[in-house]
């Protein structure tokens, strides 16, 4: 055993910062520490010799210091990271997470992101944020991520921010289902300034995708590149490379890369490492190191790709990353541009500049799609440099048991935080061995108007000062709002009994309304269903989910919707066509789509103002789309009335003030006997117990079908009630069957 070099890093248990060294022993490196109270830890992280480790960072330079620092020196590295004076470089790539949510559920995610997370930094956050940037570290190339940032359908706008505060290289990082499904989402973000997809893409069979992702995706990543092409729009694909699972397929994504050139512009691997959802600590036989990268690159690609065309990159610690660079030739094969052996990349890119500021232009040159406005012939060399253009790269991150925090002073990938401060990539996401974080996730809610709390001088904060305007109107932490009344204020709602000109608290549209609260606030439907049908729209195009009612709980789950509203409207039709359709019955994308396009339609209240329940509408809406009921069509029009009339004596049998968790069960409850009869088939509507009684003031408690989870008879409802609900049976079927004639 040899120590190469002497470090210091953090107890995977305890987070206490210890000692360490870099050992070279039978041919490997390893990283070797000791906690005092929880013991020696030893990690493999270069499959080659110590001595190959030394010469791979021989010549390797690093880029100047940041333009200001955040955070004082104290507890020391990485403790008093914002940049704190001992970071060593400035940033290449900024990553601003525009969201926590997600429409997938990795099971290898490092950022642990989850649909039903937080809410999203408003814009004025976002906003501050890319000023952050600016005085710390200059202008950079912006990676907008997540989460996955295309559950925000005003990421357009958050691109042409950025581009309007001076970046002009800016990557949307995605697992690319939106961008598959919704061409005009992408032209949108093409339009808005869009640069670079930097799309996940973990190999070219369903199998791989199943155990990374747990879904089959390799058509859906096909698709999200052939947009890209049609929008013109350069693409990254982005591998996790997991020993055993994706390892022998790193020369087939090479493949994949060079026949959809120039749309894809470069392959960068990232070998998987234990953060976030990982679901355990990595042998040494799982880890995935630069030399094993090269390696597998080198056998899989038929002499193609060789170790000499791959180089340390300048601007971060050397053991960080690899780059190269290729032309695809006439003959179909890739012609290495980098030469390790020489120590220097051939392109013209590379100009002798700051370590950062050339990989900067390096990404923005050549990630971006390429430019073939110039005067050469398309045969020219140089024509072919830059459209025929291929990178791969690869950044294996550290974990808490690899990490170097010499490595980590010299990191160039950071992350912003709407806090003010910025974090280097890996310390960012560092989980202990428990899953806990060292850095507690920094999120500043959608509609909060709140001056950043951040450990910048009072100086950066008055320049960067929240708009007079901005203060004008009254926002409620997520913690402090109250569903069920104003969205505003939490004050009681007035139902008035004729309309009258309101004003939205919101997007200040003057609107006839029969609804305001105690205080004079009023809401909009388009503004209070407005992020719901966000959420409605990402959970049922994604989810496989065939039970209707953990469709609704888990959209009834997320912090954005409300526990009453018009918002139901749109959930009833679209979790019947999702369950639906994912039973196995004929049910199209464009048939969920087009039921939350009829939902929003319908008015809040109309349970009352209109007579009849939006729920019940609702399951009308999803019949008609199944029979495809026009109002030319008496036999389907009559079909879906019937039905709607079903839905509605139902939940007009209860004598009771509006509950739209009750009312929307009651319709799926009924909607799952209609669709049987109709269809043949069978929607399983499971009872559950119900959670909200105590945010709910007009909860009628043992009277409703939901309380305490027990199936309520009739015998559980007032003999008022169950008169009541009788009557209203009879008197509508008695109208029913009248206009029949």
């Amino acid at each position: 055993m040899e120590i190469i070099g002497k470090t210091e890093s953090l107890c995977p248990e305890c987070f206490r910062k210890i000692a360490a060294a870099r050992v070279a022993e039978d041919g490997k490196v390893y990283l070797h520490k000791t906690c005092p109270e929880h013991g020696e830890y030893k990690v493999m992280i270069w499959r080659r010799d110590g001595q190959h480790f030394l010469n791979w960072a021989k010549g390797s330079e690093l880029g100047s210091k940041p333009l200001r620092q955040a955070t004082a020196v104290g507890k020391g590295c990485p403790f008093d990271c914002g940049l704190c004076p001992d970071h060593r470089t400035s940033a290449c790539t900024m990553v601003m997470e525009v969201t926590n949510r997600c429409d997938l559920n990795c099971p290898v995610c490092f950022a642990s992101a989850e649909r039903d997370i937080s809410l999203d930094p408003d814009m004025e956050t976002i906003r501050k944020m890319y000023e952050n940037v600016i005085r710390s570290v200059g202008v950079c190339t912006i990676q907008l991520s997540g989460g996955e940032p295309t559950m925000r359908n005003d990421l357009p706008q958050i691109v042409a921010a950025g581009r309007k505060a001076g970046f002009n290289h800016i990557m949307v990082n995605t697992n690319g289902v939106r961008i598959a499904r919704d061409p005009h989402y992408l032209k949108q973000l093409k339009e808005a300034g869009t640069s670079t997809i930097y799309l996940q893409f973990d190999g070219i069979s369903d199998e791989v995708y199943r155990y990374t992702r747990g879904k089959n995706l390799y058509d859906i990543k096909k698709k999200a590149v052939a947009n890209c092409a049609l929008e013109n729009i350069g693409v990254v694909i982005v591998p996790t490379i997991i020993p055993g699972v994706n390892d022998h397929q790193l020369g087939d994504i090479v493949q994949f890369a060079k026949e959809w050139i120039p749309t894809v512009r470069g392959v960068h691997f990232q070998p998987v490492c234990y953060m976030g959802r990982y679901p355990k600590p990595l042998g040494d036989e799982e880890r995935f190191t630069i030399p094993d990268v090269i390696d597998a690159l080198e056998a899989q690609s038929n002499g193609e790709l060789v170790w000499k065309d791959f180089l340390p990159r300048n601007v971060d610690e050397a053991h960080c990353s690899f780059s190269s660079f290729y032309v695809l030739e006439k003959n179909g094969r890739l012609r290495a541009m980098t030469d390790n052996s020489r120590g220097r990349v051939t392109s013209f890119a590379f100009e002798k500049e700051i370590p950062e500021q050339s990989s900067r232009k390096f990404m923005d040159l050549h990630w971006r799609a390429a430019n073939t406005d110039c005067c050469c012939s398309g045969d020219d060399f140089f024509t072919r440099l830059i459209k025929d253009s291929l990178t791969i790269t690869c950044m294996p991150f550290q974990d808490i048991w690899s990490l170097d925090l010499e490595r980590l002073k010299s990191c160039c990938g950071h992350i912003v935080v709407p806090d003010g401060r910025i974090l280097p990539f890996c310390s960012y996401y560092l989980t202990n061995s428990m899953g806990e974080r060292l850095y507690p996730t920094v999120t500043v809610h959608s509609g909060r108007r709140d001056h950043l709390e951040s450990s910048i001088t009072q100086t950066d904060v008055s320049s960067s000062a929240v708009s007079e305007k901005s203060e004008e109107k009254e926002f409620l932490p997520a913690d402090e709002q109250h569903p069920s009344r104003c969205m505003v204020c939490g004050a009681d709602l007035i139902y008035l009994e004729n309309n009258q000109d309101l004003q939205c608290h919101y997007c200040e549209r003057v609107l006839a309304a029969s609804c305001r609260c105690a205080n004079g606030h009023f809401v909009c439907d388009d503004c209070h269903r407005a992020d719901a049908v966000d959420i409605i729209r990402s959970v049922c195009l994604q989810s496989s989910e065939s039970d209707p009612v953990a469709l609704m709980r888990t959209i009834r789950s997320h912090s954005s919707f409300h526990i009453h509203g018009p918002e139901h409207h749109v959930l009833v039709p679209a979790v019947i066509l999702t369950a639906l359709k994912n039973s196995g019955h004929r049910v199209a994308e464009h048939q969920i789509i087009t039921a939350i396009q009829r939902g929003q339609t319908i008015n809040g209240g109309a349970c009352a103002f209109l007579g009849a329940c939006g729920a019940a509408i609702g399951v009308g809406i999803a019949i008609s789309l199944l029979i495809g009921a026009t109002p030319y069509d008496g036999v389907k029009r009559q079909t879906v009335q019937r039905v709607t009339q079903k839905i509605l004596g139902r939940i007009a049998s209860y004598k009771a003030p509006r509950c739209c968790q009750r009312d929307s069960w009651l319709a799926l409850k009924e909607a799952s006997k209609q669709i049987e009869a109709l269809t043949g088939e069978t929607l399983m509507v499971n009872r559950f117990k119900c959670g909200q009684m105590s945010e709910n003031k007009e909860c009628i408690q043992d009277q409703c079908p939901l309380w305490g989870g027990a199936k309520a008879s009739k015998s559980e409802r007032s003999k008022f009630s169950r008169q009541a609900g009788k009557v209203m049976d009879e008197l509508i079927m008695e109208l029913f069957q009248s206009e029949l004639g």
